[in-house]
């Protein structure tokens, strides 16, 4: 049966696990389309209390629809392309815009990258670059009759994914009185990472009685409906209501892995934007030239690990993130291999299940630097979204 995902619905419906659908192929009516398997990945989000919120982890994989194929002619400025053929839709990320979208690089050295256009007209896109000029990558982006390959496709935002409701407070009820800095600390929040800032910037939903309420960025109390849920970005969501909230994602499997840009020094809360359960080792970071692993079988310590790069990964038993590190060493005894080690116990962990949906924390350890690395992350094994 064919069918159809829809680009701007709210996607929030009930699941009752985490799970990859069965796929089935969707036709597009969109310019230069072609069938793309479509799916749906559910996560569970813990429930908490007002006085003692629970966080859970949230990523969405899945992408909501190809609306343009196309080759990148130039790269014209630190944050513009120029593009083939010309792009007739307008897309903004500004903060009333109603027609959010991304752009996706599918070829080259920097297949994988994505971007939020800013603005558009016509074969010129404006694009945020998350801190690394277009014109200083390394390698660069090919341009030309032969220039990397890109996808354009819409971009959830917290009011279309989450939808114009309320999940604040006990078992989620509204909130229609007092002002709204209170109830963002009555309410559930959702936090988004941005990149460029190396934080979070949290988000509630104000209802503000009269049922036309929206999403508020909590401590400035900006409206925020329009604020765009990147698929390679990292969501920590907040709740303070007494039941589980169960969310779903819809839309177009990713045919190719992702590449995501992380600070030389500092944190970064990437997703993999890859609707399949994976392994800490199937990431694949430890195979990067830039990842600083131990080289010894002894556990690190304090000083040790501030000097390696490491990946965090929320539990939410422990309402905390556990950190891990990479040792190229292998234990004589028992001829145990190289492997991922939680810092602190030392535990095996190369095989540490990492959930379809689920984001880490990539911590580089570069001291005093403030550029970028691209890393691109490992597709799952046996990860083949035609079949």
């Amino acid at each position: 049966m064919k069918t159809s995902v829809s680009l701007r619905a709210p996607r929030m419906v009930a699941l009752l696990a985490l799970a990859f659908a069965s796929l089935s192929v969707s036709t597009l009516s969109a310019q230069n389309a072609t069938t793309t398997p479509v799916g749906y990945v559910g996560l569970t989000v813990t429930a908490g209390t007002i006085g003692s919120p629970k966080y859970t982890a949230v990523n969405l994989p899945l992408i909501d629809g190809i609306l343009y194929r196309g080759t990148v002619s130039a790269v014209t400025s630190n944050t513009t392309l120029t593009v083939s053929p010309t792009v007739t839709d307008t897309f903004s990320s500004a903060p009333s815009s109603v027609n959010p979208a991304l752009l996706k690089l599918t070829s080259g050295s920097h297949a994988g990258r994505t971007f939020v256009i800013n603005s558009n007209s016509g074969s010129s896109l404006t694009i945020n670059n998350d801190g690394t000029p277009l014109t200083t990558l390394s390698p660069a982006i090919n341009v030309g009759v032969s220039g990397d390959q890109f996808v354009i496709y819409g971009a959830d935002t917290l009011n279309n994914y989450f939808g114009n409701r309320t999940f604040g407070g006990v078992a989620g009820s509204a909130f229609s009185t007092g002002n709204a800095t209170a109830q963002a600390a009555q309410a559930d929040q959702v936090w988004i990472w941005t990149p460029s800032a190396s934080a979070y910037t949290k988000y509630f939903y104000y209802n503000n009685g009269n049922g036309t309420g929206n999403w508020r960025a909590a401590g400035f109390n900006t409206i925020s409906d329009n604020t765009i849920l990147r698929p390679d970005v990292g969501i920590l969501y907040m709740r303070r209501g007494s039941t589980p909230l169960t969310l779903d994602t819809t839309g177009e499997v990713p045919l190719i892995g992702s590449k995501v840009q992380v600070r030389d020094s500092g944190s970064t809360y990437i997703a993999t934007a890859i609707p399949a359960n994976t392994t800490l080792a199937g990431l694949g970071l430890q195979n990067r030239p830039s990842w600083v692993s131990a080289s010894s079988v002894t556990n690190p310590n304090t000083a040790a690990v501030a000097t390696l790069d490491q990946v965090w990964i929320w539990n939410t038993t422990s309402g905390a993130f556990v950190r891990y590190y990479y040792n190229t060493a292998t234990v004589t005894a028992g001829n145990v291999p190289p492997g991922w080690k939680a810092v602190g116990f030392n535990t095996p962990s190369s095989t540490l299940p990492i959930a379809a949906g689920t984001p880490i924390f990539i911590k580089k350890a570069a001291i005093g630097l403030s550029s970028f690395t691209t890393i691109p992350l490992d597709l799952p094994v046996g990860y083949n979204p035609l079949n």
